[in-house]
């Protein structure tokens, strides 16, 4: 389960990964979304550092909702420069 985006200078990579119910392995219970930013040009994105990864914490319900709210990160973190 993945999607890739250009935007801008940026090459995004967003990744959702199955999480399994613990009483019924077969089941999934929802999504858990992370993105990789780096730059079409191999500038650094941040700093000096060619990469910025995005972990989200949270368990999505469906596999759309997981990327769609990974894409929105992702422009909200180019957005503000990459905070910390």
């Amino acid at each position: 389960m993945h999607r890739d985006i250009t935007d801008g200078p940026y090459q995004i990579s967003i990744n959702a990964e199955p999480v399994y119910r613990m009483t019924e392995p077969s089941k999934i219970d929802g999504y858990r979304v992370s993105a990789i930013i780096k730059r079409t040009d191999s500038a650094p994105v941040v700093g000096s550092f060619k990469l910025y990864t995005i972990h989200q914490g949270g368990i999505y319900l469906s596999l759309d909702s997981a990327l769609d709210d990974g894409e929105r990160q992702v422009k909200l973190a180019i957005a503000n420069n990459f905070p910390d």
